[in-house]
């Protein structure tokens, strides 16, 4: 099992104007392709930190040529180009999770429930409690050459709070989860994680294989 140690930013909070606060963040690689086949594996980075009020999440997919039509929230985003995180942030007491899933236009599609079945809806409210920043807009995605595209959001706690009562994000506080990079309707369908699914059909659904992220 992999593990992702979250740095603490709370005196450098993300200015919009001004991203080089990313670059001292570490990063994980989404490089895991287990049910590749098509050899289409786009590097995907991933980078993390947290403050006292929010997680804050940036994804940078390498990709030439993007698919992305899905506008509405709560669309199925995972068949355009596509960056998701699943975790679960109070996996000591809960064994529900969290799926957001952002395309590369920022159209997110956000979930809760135990797996792949019977998950609630929870976009709208998501979008109630924080913004999502993409590189790639509707205006300029026709455009669009590479060589990579980026989101970026912020887990705000308050919104946590909501689904899992309070939980203290504190210095060693552990969430598992998982990153993932898809396409399932692009010129190549590609299916890649952080921690390796050991499974015969794609399925980013298995909490099982769910790998630490401890804030440090």
């Amino acid at each position: 099992m992999k593990e992702y140690r979250v740095v603490n930013l709370e005196r450098l909070r993300l200015n919009r104007k001004d991203d080089d606060i990313w670059a001292i963040v570490p990063e994980v690689l989404i490089e895991n392709y287990p049910w590749d086949k098509t050899d289409y594996r786009p590097k995907t980075e991933v980078k993390v930190y947290y403050t006292d009020v929010d997680i804050n999440i940036q994804f940078k997919a390498f990709e030439s040529k993007i698919r992305s039509i899905y506008e509405e929230p709560g669309d199925p985003v995972y068949k355009d180009s596509c960056a998701e995180f699943f975790f679960n942030p109070d996996p000591e007491h809960n064994e529900r999770y969290i799926n957001i899933e952002v395309n590369a236009l920022g159209t997110p599609l956000v979930q809760i429930g135990i797996g792949r079945e019977g998950r609630v809806n929870l976009t709208d409210e998501f979008l109630k409690h924080t913004k999502i920043y993409s590189s790639v807009t509707k205006e300029n995605i026709g455009d669009y050459i590479g060589p990579f595209w980026t989101i970026e959001y912020s887990i705000p706690y308050s919104f946590i709070k909501e689904y899992y009562g309070k939980v203290d994000f504190k210095s060693r506080k552990r969430i598992l989860g998982n990153f993932y990079k898809c396409g399932d309707d692009t010129k190549y369908p590609h299916y890649g994680c952080w921690n390796l699914i050991d499974c015969k059909k794609e399925d980013f659904h298995r909490p099982e294989y769910f790998a630490n992220i401890i804030l440090r």
